[in-house]
């Protein structure tokens, strides 16, 4: 009987430590982030999109002014005649043309801005990523998308909120 709780007990042993072994040199700690949601509420990219849209309000103003000149050449022509008509289609094809190019060039100086204030955010929250992983311990760090990168993760893996408030607190730090 002895014999056979010893061999129990050496198994079991053996069984615990190559568990153990298993554990420490190929387990693996994967967590994921919900990437929209950070990027929704990390108070840099909202900072950003309001740079953006205050400049691009100045830019909206000057379009605007554009179009009621435009349109008031439009109605002007509308109820003159001769040679002041000629004149006032002129000035008609040329507002039309200033609007148009400048309209084309808000639209592109838009797009541009836009993309470099979130290349800058993106690259701020993947630097951040990386530090918080590696001082959480962390082996993988996913990020899920809405195009379906990952179709499930447990909830105890989503460490989206953490990422979120150490984050904030980092942005709110700089900004002091």
């Amino acid at each position: 009987m002895r014999k056979y709780i010893s061999v129990f007990s050496t198994t079991l042993s053996v069984l615990v430590l190559a568990l153990l072994a298993y554990h420490y040199f190929f387990h693996t700690s994967t967590v994921y982030v919900r990437t929209g949601y950070i990027l929704e509420n990390y108070k840099a990219m909202i900072a950003a999109r309001e740079q953006l849209n205050n400049d691009m309000k100045q830019a909206q103003q000057n379009v605007d002014t554009l179009y009621k000149r435009m349109e008031s050449l439009g109605k002007k022509q509308q109820i003159t005649t001769g040679a002041e008509r000629e004149q006032i289609a002129y000035q008609f094809g040329m507002a039309q043309s200033d609007y148009e190019k400048y309209t084309e060039g808000v639209r592109k100086q838009f797009e541009e801005k836009q993309a470099e204030y979130s290349g800058k955010v993106i690259l701020q929250l993947n630097s951040f990523i990386k530090t918080y992983a590696e001082e959480q311990g962390y082996d993988y760090v996913l990020g899920t998308t809405n195009e379906g990168s990952i179709l499930f993760g447990k909830t105890n893996l989503d460490i989206s909120e953490e990422v979120l408030k150490e984050i904030n607190k980092e942005f709110d730090a700089a900004k002091k």
